[in-house]
């Protein structure tokens, strides 16, 4: 199999939403978390060939837990985005914890920044410098190597942002779903198009990132 990222190590889940039709999306790092789409329409105006089109009030793709989603000490999420509302609260990809969550991507907080979360001690996060446009495709990237997290728009890092003392440590792991375009946490439902989703449980470098926001995923 073909995985868009010459099979880079450490991918536990990789969407390009290829399929076009049906409600199932199929993970192509190999590690078989499946995805199954609720409210969610097929495009083929995504990032590269189709994508899913997010309605923003009860859309989302749902992935069963798994060993290979508990990423304790070590992370990357990445997407491509393409929204068609700036306010409220995002979500790119999340994954539930009981009242909460073990980590996450948003386009937008509040209506303002992208967001990237994980929960170790307590929710810690690093938070872009400008928002997201509309109706034009950014690639969001989001890491943690248990100390540092490290947001990247477009390849580019922006915010750099440290855990210090005793919240420092493993990120909390649960038996909670793993969603793209929402949560049942929160809602948070994203509006607009999402393509090219990876997940991997390392931190990756910024050239790693620059690579896959320019390779597809076969």
């Amino acid at each position: 199999m073909e995985y868009g990222d010459v099979g880079r190590r450490g991918l536990v889940a990789a969407y390009g939403f290829n399929e076009g039709v049906g409600v199932l999306t199929l993970d192509s790092s190999g590690q078989a978390n499946t995805g199954t789409i609720a409210g969610a329409t097929w495009t083929t105006n995504g990032r590269f060939g189709s994508g899913l089109s997010f309605n923003g009030t009860n859309a989302w793709v749902t992935i069963d837990d798994s060993p290979s989603l508990d990423l304790t000490t070590g992370m990357t999420v990445e997407a491509w985005v393409n929204p068609s509302s700036a306010t409220g609260s995002r979500t790119v990809l999340l994954k539930e914890a009981p009242g909460g969550l073990a980590y996450a991507l948003y386009s937008a907080v509040s209506g303002l920044r992208p967001v990237g979360y994980v929960h170790t001690k307590k929710d810690a996060s690093a938070t872009g410098t400008t928002a997201v446009p509309v109706n034009t495709w950014t690639h969001l990237a989001f890491t943690f190597d248990g100390t540092t997290l490290k947001l990247y728009m477009n390849g580019a890092l922006v915010r750099t942002s440290n855990i210090n003392g005793s919240n420092s440590g493993a990120i909390t792991t649960s038996a909670g779903a793993l969603r793209i375009g929402g949560n049942a946490v929160f809602g948070e439902y994203f509006r607009g198009i999402i393509d090219e989703v990876r997940l991997y449980n390392r931190p990756l470098t910024a050239a790693d990132i620059q690579v896959d926001m320019n390779t597809p995923i076969q």
